[in-house]
């Protein structure tokens, strides 16, 4: 019998493989935090703790490996990957230049209920942030700039984004885990703020406004996760 959060995963996604089941679960985990960067990967443990088998663990692994999640040390020792400083800058850049063109896109038709719902993410981004609830303020941010992405109706700027979608998603959660623990860090507010100003940037389909926005708040976000003295190292 599987764990609960296993068969929850089972559910969702009923025609995967039971090792892409478990790669899933072992993704959030990671991008969650719940599994830090770093941190090793006994397959044994794993395959006892979900209840399945070690071989399973090793095909899931596989997948985590073409996602750059987890890092093999040997044939049979592995650990999460680490966030670094680098790797971070050279995601952001690729963000800048995909999601300012998307934004621009975006621009031409965005409609009001797309406006409502990012919108909405926005403010739900705020909350819980307030809250210190960074796993859904997290959830909150990823579905903001994803939505930009999606709405902009362009095959080809959505499929860049989602090959770099995973290392996205790591550096977002870092992200709101930074901002619930960032008293006197300058940037946290400025990067909160900025959702609500794209959106209303948006509502006046003035491209240039947008892409300036948007440029600015990626560029916030680095300086956000580089400034000395966060809990969580990069």
């Amino acid at each position: 019998m599987h764990n609960p959060e296993i068969n929850s995963f089972i559910e969702k996604y009923p025609y995967d493989s039971l090792s892409r089941i478990v790669s899933r679960y072992l993704r959030e985990k990671i991008i969650k935090i719940e599994l830090k960067p770093g941190e090793k990967l006994n397959i044994s443990q794993l395959a006892t703790s979900i209840n399945v088998s070690r071989t399973t663990i090793r095909e899931a692994f596989t997948f985590l490996l073409e996602m750059s999640l987890i890092v093999q040390h040997s044939s049979s020792k592995f650990s999460v990957a680490e966030l670094n400083t680098y790797q971070m800058f050279d995601m952001y850049t690729a963000r800048e230049i995909i999601e300012t063109k998307a934004g621009i896109l975006l621009c031409e038709s965005i409609t009001d209920e797309q406006l409502r719902h990012l919108e909405y993410l926005a403010m739900e981004f705020d909350t819980r942030l307030k809250r210190k609830e960074y796993v859904l303020a997290s959830d909150a941010d990823k579905e903001f700039h994803r939505l930009i992405v999606e709405y902009c109706n362009n095959a080809f700027i959505k499929t860049m984004y989602n090959s770099i979608y995973s290392t996205i998603e790591r550096y977002t959660s870092y992200t709101s885990v930074a901002l619930t623990i960032s008293e006197g860090n300058p940037f946290a507010n400025q990067v909160i703020n900025q959702h609500l100003m794209i959106v209303r940037a948006l509502e006046t389909r003035m491209p240039n406004n947008v892409a300036t926005l948007i440029q600015r708040h990626l560029a916030v976000g680095s300086k956000l996760l580089s400034f000395p003295g966060l809990s969580l190292k990069l």
